[in-house]
């Protein structure tokens, strides 16, 4: 799309940092954005949200409860660095993190977003709200 407005001439540049990339092993992998440590790097103050796939009602009853989700987000407004998602349907997934950093999400944004129950997309709202140490379907200690 890029390509073809700039032939057209309407200028437009490519955002690469909203790029997602899938592995599609046994389990899944899909990443998109910057990750705990690239973040680090750059100069962020990271804020950092994981939610294990065994704490959640859909994977448990798909029988395949192996992998996690992990949000990176920048500290102080929240905004979505990064999502990395191991498990089935990561690659599908990864797509709400894409939009995510498209858009220049919060987490708070995720928070008030709906997900339905059960599905694997609530993993997400579970890890953007673990960032905040609210998740609702975590093991208390």
């Amino acid at each position: 799309v890029v390509a073809v407005e700039n032939a057209l001439g309407h200028p437009a540049a490519m955002d690469y940092a909203a790029v997602p990339s899938c592995t599609f092993s046994l389990p899944e992998a899909a990443s998109v954005g910057l990750s705990e440590e690239e973040a680090r790097e750059r100069g962020y103050d990271v804020q950092v949200g994981t939610f294990a796939l065994p704490n959640n009602g859909k994977a448990i009853a798909m029988g395949d409860t192996d992998g996690f989700v992990k949000i990176v987000s920048e500290g102080e407004h929240g905004a979505i660095l990064g999502l990395h998602v191991v498990g089935p349907h990561a690659s599908d997934l990864v797509l709400e993190g894409t939009l995510a950093i498209t858009l220049e999400a919060t987490l708070d944004e995720i928070e008030h977003t709906i997900h339905p129950h059960p599905t694997l997309g609530e993993c997400i709202h579970e890890a953007a709200l673990a960032a905040r140490g609210r998740a609702l379907h975590l093991p208390r200690s």
